[in-house]
Parts: structure tokens; C-alpha cells; sequence
């Protein structure tokens, strides 16, 4: 389990980041004493998330009979998709798959 500050901003809330490489990233603490810890320096209104290390999606199907792959909020916000983003799916031929923006 991983452990992401949310911080209330207007009528929603935004997530503590640090600086990735492909731009802003959520930043997460392995351990939730850690994340606490922090989460006091953003004022009282900061709380805790958790992040499960993985996630589960179940394949929903549209009316033209396609296949849609919701994916989960916090992973939409961490990569900085949003709905409508382009994505390619690549195979990795090693019976993995990879999920990235499609600039194109």
C-alpha cells in the first residue's frame, strides 16, 4: 500500500507532487507514519489516501459492441490523462501490454 496527501483547493482537492519525469507526479510514501508526518505541514485540512499497489478494471462494452477499459481516477491524475486522452496500446511482446499518450 501507498500512502498520497490530498489538499482541499476551491471545490476540490489537489495532490502533493514532486517533480517526475515526464512533469508533475503524485508523490507517494511508503508508509503511512510518513505520510502523516507530511501531511501537517499542508495545514489541517490535508488528509491521508491511500493508493492500492494494484488495480483491478473490469471491461465494459459500448453500444457499437466495443470494448472500454475504464481506468482509475488516481492513475488518470497521476499520468495527467484525462478523459478523452489518445492512448496507444503496445505490445511488449512478452505477454505484457503498455498503455502510453498517443502525441500523434
Amino acid at each position: 500500500m501507498k500512502y498520497a496527501i490530498k489538499v482541499p483547493f476551491d471545490d476540490d482537492y489537489l495532490f502533493v507532487t514532486k517533480e517526475g519525469p515526464q512533469g508533475p507526479e503524485i508523490l507517494y510514501y511508503d508508509l503511512l507514519e510518513d505520510a502523516e508526518k507530511q501531511a501537517q505541514l499542508w495545514g489541517e485540512h490535508a488528509t491521508v489516501v491511500e493508493r492500492p499497489s494494484t488495480d483491478t478494471v473490469t471491461l465494459e462494452e459500448d453500444d457499437n459492441g466495443d470494448l472500454i477499459m475504464p481506468l482509475p481516477e488516481h492513475l488518470l491524475t497521476e499520468l495527467g490523462w484525462k478523459p478523452g486522452t489518445n492512448l496507444k496500446w503496445i505490445d511488449n511482446e512478452n505477454g505484457t501490454f503498455s498503455l502510453v499518450k498517443d502525441d500523434d
